[in-house]
């Protein structure tokens, strides 16, 4: 389903899909890191292959085969501290 939300991140991995999506916007709008995870479902069970967004950063209408080459990803987790903002279809 559709999302264009805003939601809090914490230490603990969070799904923002809530379906199987192909591209992403996402906003830090913290003033620290977010860590984000592409998966094909499941959550992460550690950062070793998630991005680094720094804060206030932006991803523009990413494909997630772009962020995450060879994972097939179709969820997207994040982790980290403080208000992000999040947009797909």
């Amino acid at each position: 389903m559709a999302q264009n939300s805003s939601t809090t991140a914490t230490q603990t991995w969070v799904e923002i899909t809530d379906a199987d999506v192909t591209t992403i916007t996402i906003q830090n709008q913290s003033t620290y890191d977010l860590q984000i995870a592409g998966t094909t479902g499941s959550a992460p069970t550690n950062a070793a292959h998630s991005i680094v967004v720094p804060p206030h950063g932006l991803i523009m209408r990413e494909a997630l085969s772009d962020l995450f080459p060879g994972v097939s990803a179709t969820r997207v987790f994040i982790r980290g501290n403080g208000q992000v903002f999040f947009s797909h279809a």
